[in-house]
């Protein structure tokens, strides 16, 4: 980068200025090649400050990458990788302004001298900004390059999570067993390898759970009447006793013909779970529509009874995030007409409408001991969301760094979140697919770590960093849409994991996280209560004694806007949690070295009294 800004400071295009954060308040064009004149002339309209965000004039070149800016006044240089852009507009009201948007939701205005220069840059950054193809991304590397079997680096995070030795983790029977776990395994499930070859579901991983009684010629009949081949799986059980199922909605058509083999699948599971329901995260009118114009709609069984969750489907989550956006970035509103825009455009509902899916189904799984079959349409979107939050409910596991990294495999890698069509991260792909379902997901998690300090790893750092990782293709961890398109292409062989950074790096532990967490069994946790120090580290990974799930509020009362994500915008100035975290991560640091220094005294007077 450094041999680049001494070229670039020699030619291209020169008199921009850069600013960051929302957007500057500049009547006319930039003047030439005077950098303290535009700061003089930002300072005379009030746009000073975080709303003005000034970093400095200098020059911008546009690679084959990235917009690099060089500011006048070195070290200040700026990289802007294409690949984490969301946005890219040209704005031409009062001055010529090439508006950047990063997917961490960083904004950057370029102010060109000329709108000739600024319609250049604009036509050279969107044939370049979305790629063609996976080969073209800049963390593309050929797999001779990469050592290790199958061309994979050893402890690259690419082997976190194992389907097998999670079912293993619930005490399902597998080859992954010891003979001890084996003897207390429940014999009422197996572990079906119908789809090794992901013939019987392509969007679905090579093993999956289902009834023992359940035969695999009955299981591709099942699949044939479910929507994209997901049929009901096993992807939880319960320590108590309870179950989390997951599928797609059934293909009943208009006239609602039922399933035999379907019918059949469902009665077993109520049989081994002696009682079970079926939540439909969406709400009734919406199924009535997806039936009238998908064929889809919801098991009508005399068997098992049905509950809608009222989620937004991902096709209109879009437009409530856009309109949320929206109202974070015009800093021309009045305090009330904010809180308006932010009320009008639903995001906040969804999350809330999403945490009392999820804490429903945790209670009804933990407290009630029944079966939860959850789906929506296809089951990718809010069936993930809804599943996985309820699982990081219920096992401390998850809440974990390691563990909430396994449930993203588990939930959303393996189990097909379509990941790549979300995030519209090639040219051409289809902007009717994107949603920004994952960051809603994580938004939820974000409301609980808030309603539960002590009980996650994990801080807001990582969610926003893993946000950033999952929406940017900077790695191969998010890439495509299947586990079965991901290992087709082997991106193990060409791409980092994502994985590495999020799990090893001392600046995303919580430092108030309890791990020994452990009360009454059954007893569940409100927010604001701290966990008891009584128990230990096994109490809170062991399969046979749960530890209290955590119970949220889901009320609009409590569900706050995360303004450190989507309001701060200015990538140069610390958001005030930032500086706190910092503060904290050195003060632990130091008690570190202060507790390494006292055992070594103690050691040392110990030696001495002997």
């Amino acid at each position: 980068m450094e041999e680049a800004a001494k070229y670039i400071r020699q030619s291209m295009i020169n008199d921009v200025a850069l600013y960051a954060g929302q957007r500057p308040k500049l009547v006319g064009p930039v003047p030439k090649g005077d950098s303290d004149a535009v700061q003089a002339q930002v300072a005379s309209t009030g746009a000073t400050g975080l709303s003005a965000g000034m970093v400095g004039g200098g020059a911008l070149c546009i690679t084959a990458s990235c917009f690099l800016f060089v500011c006048q006044q070195p070290p200040l240089d700026v990289q802007i990788d294409f690949t984490d852009i969301r946005l890219l507009e040209q704005r031409t009201d009062t001055t010529f302004i090439l508006f950047v948007e990063t997917r961490n939701f960083s904004t950057y205005h370029l102010a060109f001298a000329t709108k000739s220069d600024l319609a250049d840059a604009f036509y050279a950054a969107s044939n370049l900004f979305r790629v063609v193809s996976v080969e073209h991304l800049p963390a593309y590397r050929p797999p001779a390059t990469v050592d290790g079997p199958n061309g994979a680096v050893q402890g690259d995070g690419w082997h976190i999570y194992s389907p097998l030795l999670e079912y293993a983790r619930m005490g399902i029977a597998t080859e992954e067993l010891s003979e001890d776990d084996m003897a207390t395994s429940t014999a009422s499930w197996r572990v079906t390898r119908l789809n090794t070859q992901y013939q019987l579901c392509p969007s679905y991983p090579k093993y999956l759970i289902v009834p023992m009684e359940m035969e695999d010629e009955s299981l591709k009949q099942i699949a044939s009447y479910r929507m994209e081949g997901r049929l009901p799986v096993l992807t939880y059980l319960d320590p108590c006793g309870g179950a989390i199922f997951r599928c797609s909605q059934p293909l009943q058509g208009k006239f609602k013909k039922p399933n035999w083999e379907d019918k059949r699948l469902l009665r077993l599971i109520r049989t081994q779970m002696r009682s079970a329901l079926v939540l439909d995260t969406r709400s009734a009118s919406v199924v009535g529509s997806h039936r009238s114009r998908h064929g889809g709609g919801v098991e009508e069984y005399s068997l098992l009874d049905v509950r809608y969750g009222g989620v937004m489907p991902w096709q209109n989550l879009k437009e409530s995030f856009d309109k949320l956006l929206e109202a974070t970035r015009d800093v021309s509103l009045t305090h009330a007409t904010f809180l308006q825009k932010v009320e009008v455009s639903g995001w906040l509902d969804q999350i809330s409408q999403l945490m009392r899916c999820a804490t429903f189904t945790a209670k009804t799984c933990r407290e009630e001991r029944k079966a939860v079959v959850v789906h929506g349409s296809v089951g990718a979107d809010t069936t993930s969301s809804t599943v996985s939050l309820a699982q990081l409910m219920l096992d401390p596991h998850f809440r974990t760094r390691l563990g909430f990294a396994q449930l993203i495999e588990k939930e959303w890698l393996h189990m097909g979140h379509p990941f790549g069509s979300r995030n519209g991260t090639f040219r051409g792909s289809d902007p009717r697919l994107v949603a920004p379902s994952f960051l809603l997901f994580l938004d939820a998690v974000h409301q609980l770590r808030s309603m539960f300090p002590f009980m996650f790893e994990f801080n807001d750092l990582f969610l926003m960093d893993l946000h950033t990782a999952s929406a940017c293709p900077k790695t191969g961890t998010f890439l495509f849409d299947t586990q079965r398109d991901r290992d087709q292409f082997n991106v193990a062989a060409s791409f980092p994991s994502a994985w590495p950074p999020l799990l090893n790096d001392a600046k995303y532990v919580n430092h108030a996280f309890n791990p020994d967490a452990s009360t009454e069994q059954g007893v569940a946790v409100t927010p604001g209560q701290k966990p008891s120090t009584t128990g230990g580290v096994a109490a809170a990974t062991s399969r046979t004694s749960p530890t209290p799930w955590l119970q949220a509020n889901w009320q609009p009362q409590t569900i706050q806007l995360w303004e450190e994500l989507y309001c701060w915008g200015n990538p140069f100035v610390a958001h005030p949690q930032q500086i706190v975290r910092a503060n904290i991560n050195t003060q632990s640091t130091k008690l570190t070295e202060v507790e390494a220094e006292l055992a070594a005294v103690m050691l040392e007077i110990e030696s001495m009294t002997q």
